[in-house]
């Protein structure tokens, strides 16, 4: 599924955090860099830098980033 909210369009995005809210808006946080230059890098290296947000996965197209205490398995 796609989610476009006018800003970026990814496949998958899930951020996890101390509470709901500020997962949210670490998620509106990553969505406002995923547009720019660098912006995956950029994107993950702020989920990292926020007190309180244990990780997050972005999916866009065949790229997939990682940060923090997220592990994948298939």
């Amino acid at each position: 599924m796609s989610v476009d909210r006018g800003r970026a369009t990814v496949d998958g995005l899930a951020v996890l955090a101390d509470s709901c809210m500020l997962a949210d808006a670490a998620a509106a946080g990553v969505q406002a860099l995923l547009p720019k230059e660098n912006g995956l890098a950029s994107a993950l290296l702020y989920l990292k830098k926020v007190r309180g947000v244990l990780g997050g996965v972005i999916v866009m197209g065949p790229r997939i980033g990682v940060a923090g205490s997220v592990e994948i398995a298939a």
